[in-house]
């Protein structure tokens, strides 16, 4: 996981058959008109300088076309702004190989490919190596669950769906159909009812009740064992999180976006004071670059 903070957000996750890459959020104009004594940001219809986000996307390891729109994706809220083109915002819901948001859309390059229905009409999976996009690729299977999106008050589009996905290295479970039934099992209660349906799925972390959409879900992966916490809309609701509301029983495990450093995670870690450190996640060699003294930076080591 990667995590980068600057004017908006930047995150990824990756595993050797894909990256995931949330595309963060809208941002205001950087540039000011000057009249007089009184600064006015330019708007989007005086050559702006308006900041969009990207959707949320699976892009393929190995795929010969490496747009990001090809596969899978969130495309957050979305807005037309004529011939100055479309922003997508609120797309920072992410952790190690999931992604949640709303407005899903499928792309050409799985639009043939056949998704295995779970247990309830909410759940799909897919394995790469029976879609002939990906059969050549390296493996990995898709785990998806999805709910119609109709509260427009949050971005919803006509007919879109909001919830999650989970991209898997097959080579770390390589019985699909055992991971179809483990994954429905162990996550019967995604979207609990009430506060009682959390204390009784053993994690009560004392989340409030309301709809799906505003609710915080419950996903425990497969593949890292992890229980995630989440909320498909909480960004639109609070520009200080991200969707990923908690892991495990510890929900400061992911801290409010104004408090994450300006870059955090396995490579590469700064707090924003001219010292940046990259570390090798395999070999977990070090790197730092330190520009504290913008005369005489130094790197280390040498």
């Amino acid at each position: 996981v990667q995590r980068i903070r600057h004017t908006a957000i930047e995150l990824y996750t990756s595993g050797p058959s894909f990256t995931l890459a949330a595309g963060g959020f809208r941002t205001g104009p950087q540039f000011q008109a000057e009249f007089g004594p009184i600064s006015a940001p330019f708007g989007a219809g005086l050559g702006g300088d308006y900041g969009t986000g990207v959707p949320t996307s699976l892009i393929v390891s190995g795929a010969p076309d490496q747009d990001r729109l090809r596969f899978m994706r969130f495309e957050g809220q979305t807005e037309d702004h004529g011939g100055d083109g479309r922003t997508f915002d609120h797309n920072t819901c992410m952790w190690k190989g999931f992604a949640c948001g709303i407005n899903f859309q499928i792309g050409d390059g799985l639009a043939g490919c056949t998704f295995d229905p779970g247990s309830a009409p909410e759940w799909s999976f897919l394995n790469s190596t029976k879609c002939d996009a990906t059969k050549n690729l390296a493996p990995f299977y898709v785990v998806r669950y999805l709910v119609s999106c109709d509260d427009k008050s949050l971005g919803c589009q006509d007919n879109g769906k909001f919830g999650f996905f989970e991209i898997v290295d097959a080579a770390t479970i390589p019985d699909f159909d055992g991971f179809r039934s483990t994954t429905v099992q162990q996550n019967a209660l995604v979207f609990p009812g009430s506060l009682g349906d959390i204390i009784a799925a053993g994690k009560g972390l004392g989340f409030p009740p309301m709809e799906p959409i505003k609710q915080v879900g419950r996903y425990q992966s497969v593949a890292t064992g992890d229980l995630i916490w989440f909320s498909p809309t909480a960004h639109q609701r609070d520009s200080d999180r991200s969707g990923i509301e908690g892991i495990n029983t510890d929900r400061g495990r992911v801290p409010p976006i104004s408090k994450w450093p300006f870059a955090s995670g396995d490579v590469l870690n700064s707090s924003g004071d001219g010292v940046v450190k990259f570390v090798n996640p395999n070999t977990r060699a070090a790197l730092t670059w330190d520009f504290g003294d913008s005369q005489h930076p130094k790197r280390s080591p040498p």
